[in-house]
């Protein structure tokens, strides 16, 4: 049996040097999340991504765990580091706070 969670984690291009940082993040029993962005690669739609992005799928995620790795990277800006996940047997992702109260809300019009 397992319990799987996706993760999505978006950071802001100034911390686009930080993904070393990021991908030794251990997501649990050694998994780790894998860079869907590089300069020069387009993943869908004819563009590249604007920023970092890095997904995972893993068995019994312990989401204060990663917090806290996440929260140990030396981030340029913390308020623009998003993580959002989907726990099995659910249809949407939620946003997972890793740095409480600096999360800035946008708006796209």
């Amino acid at each position: 049996m397992s319990v799987v969670t996706n993760l999505i984690l978006s950071t802001g291009s100034i911390d686009a040097d930080k993904e070393t940082d990021v991908l030794k993040v251990d997501l649990g029993n050694g998994q780790a999340f894998k860079p869907t962005w590089k300069h020069g690669e387009s993943y869908g739609g004819s563009r590249m991504m604007e920023g970092p992005v890095y997904m995972a799928a893993v068995n019994y995620a312990i989401m204060n765990g990663i917090r806290e790795q996440l929260m140990n990277i030396d981030w340029v800006r913390p308020e623009y580091v998003q993580l959002f996940i989907r726990c099995q047997g659910y249809d949407t992702f939620e946003y997972f706070e890793v740095f409480p109260g600096k999360f800035i809300v946008s708006k796209i019009a």
